[in-house]
């Protein structure tokens, strides 16, 4: 067990000493199986003679790693931050939490974008408020941010990147209290960083940017273009107690002058890219633009079940080639030439899927959507057969004899063969742990997972129309047709063992698994045998 005296010694045999950069290696090489390492989190979050940085950003690490296991439905993620959680709770309860490393640890798990252990939150934050009470804010914090302006031009995008970092050093109310003081500045640029604060992923963030935002409008001071603006990104927001704040502020600014939707400075767009949807749902756009300015690339990431998880606008003809060539590399084996108006569905269906998990849309969106011209996009969600309505309005596929129907589920053998991403299409190995827990012998272990698989219908099926949509935007051939069919078929609920690539999925999954538990027990020869394991 990975003991906090332990710690140093068994990161010096991977390779790590007391150099931070080999912290990426690490993780490349070693991440997801860290995660399983009984007693290394514990050890993380706990003071000793390790450099306290390299153990902290170790920790964030992992648990940025632990929240995208979550999410695809693996096993060890939970039972890492679990780990750390009690042994967090443990630490609080001796009075063995120094304060900066409790400030340090809410850090390390809001840039993982993790929810902290309750305990942990409420004791820095008790710390926090004592210091907004005392003064906290800087007296001179408006002259530092002018500097920091001046240093970043006219790009408030950046200006808010950087300064969104420096607010990963504070507990949430200070974070809070920083927001609202800039959101409420009179300047064009404060109202451009309030409009992407108020896409945070953190409540308190967003509330505190409305409540700046509210201010303004009181004041008579909120200008026209970020009261425009607001009318494009209050429908990306998740209904809590942010709306009525906002509400307020627009309210307050239409006393004044009439507020119309924003015109959009779009760029003209080039070329659009786009891939299938890989193993964990994951799906990329980009496209390339021009304008008077010069040329930027839009980029999009989109994960089923989660919504949009990035966006951000990269200008410049380098940066802008850069990632179209990237994301060209990986198009090229999935055939993914797309026409512009592909795009505006995929985003819509994802700020769907986000906003039904209580999340806002990214803030890079915001330039995203300005860019693009997208000026009326809204979430909509789509089940696997709104999608199916979409692709084949007239019925196309379903009004095909049942053997043809039949000939284009049988094609979906092949597609892990045609489409490299769709040779990681597998579950989590979350859902093979469960289904083994209570059965004994082949037949009942396999028809345990089948039944396991069933209950995720709807999900590859989703993932097969995503595919569709692509494919038929892209090239019209008949691959479209063979996804619809059997996308088709599972909403129909035909049995998950007679279609192949169903097959397949749960081959994938089992496979994963067992190599996850080679691994774990120190039997895998690809790590050198797994030092760490109980």
């Amino acid at each position: 067990m990975a003991k906090d005296d332990q710690l140093p010694a068994l990161l010096t045999g991977l390779g790590i000493g007391d150099d931070p950069t080999a912290l990426t290696a690490l993780m490349e090489g070693h991440g997801h199986l860290l995660l399983g390492t009984p007693g290394l989190a514990s050890a993380l979050v706990a003071d000793g003679e390790m450099d306290e940085q390299l153990r902290l950003d170790l920790f964030q690490m992992l648990a940025d790693e632990a929240r995208m296991d979550m999410e695809n439905r693996g096993r060890l993620g939970k039972r890492f931050l679990a780990e750390a959680a009690d042994a967090i709770s443990v630490l609080s309860e001796a009075g063995s939490l120094n304060p900066e490393t409790g400030a340090s640890l809410v850090q390390a798990y809001a840039r993982a974008e993790v929810v902290a252990p309750e305990g942990l939150v409420a004791a820095v934050q008790e710390n926090a408020l004592a210091e907004i009470g005392s003064d906290g804010l800087p007296d001179d914090l408006d002259a530092q941010i002018e500097d920091f302006r001046r240093g970043f031009g006219d790009n408030d995008f950046l200006l808010y990147s950087f300064l969104n970092n420096l607010l990963g050093g504070m507990a949430v109310p200070l974070q809070a209290a920083f927001v609202q003081h800039v959101a409420g500045q009179g300047e064009a640029w404060s109202g451009s960083l309030a409009l992407y604060w108020l896409l945070s992923p953190v409540a308190e963030v967003r509330l505190a940017a409305a409540g700046g935002l509210r201010e303004r409008a009181q004041r008579g001071s909120l200008d026209t273009a970020t009261a425009s603006m607001l009318l494009l990104i209050r429908p990306w927001l998740p209904a809590d107690r942010v709306l009525p704040v906002l509400d307020t502020a627009l309210r307050e600014a239409r006393r004044q002058e009439p507020v119309e939707p924003l015109e959009m400075p779009s760029m003209r767009p080039g070329r659009l890219l786009g891939t299938l949807p890989d193993g964990s749902g994951c799906q990329s756009f980009a496209v390339s633009l021009d304008g008077a300015d010069g040329s930027a690339a839009a980029f999009v990431l989109l994960k089923v079940g989660h919504g949009v998880k990035d966006a951000f606008l990269a200008r410049g003809t380098e940066m802008a080639d850069a990632m179209l060539a990237q994301l060209a590399e990986v198009s090229e084996a999935c055939s993914v030439d797309l026409p512009f108006d592909a795009l505006e569905p995929a985003l819509s269906a994802a700020l769907a899927e986000g906003l039904s998990e209580g999340k806002a849309a990214p803030p890079g969106l915001i330039d995203v959507a300005r860019a693009c011209g997208l000026g009326a996009l809204r979430a909509q969600a789509m089940t696997a057969r709104d999608w199916l309505s979409r692709i084949d309005p007239e019925g196309e596929v379903a009004r095909l004899p049942a053997s043809k129907r039949a000939e284009l589920i049988e094609l979906s053998r092949d597609w892990p063969l045609e489409y490299s991403l769709i040779e990681d299409w597998f579950e989590g190995t979350a859902i093979v742990e469960e289904a083994l827990a209570g059965a004994n012998g082949s037949r009942p272990q396999n028809a345990a997972l089948w039944a396991a698989l069933e209950k995720r219908r709807d999900y590859w099926a989703l993932l097969m129309v995503r595919a569709a949509h692509v494919l038929q935007s892209a090239t019209g051939d008949r691959d479209w047709r063979s996804f619809v069919a059997t996308a088709t078929a599972l909403v129909d609920g035909e049995a998950l063992e007679g279609i192949p690539i169903m097959q397949h999925v749960l081959e994938t999954t089992v496979c994963a698994w067992q190599e996850e538990e080679r691994a774990l027990n120190g039997n895998d020869p690809a790590v050198g045998g797994w030092p760490f394991h109980a």
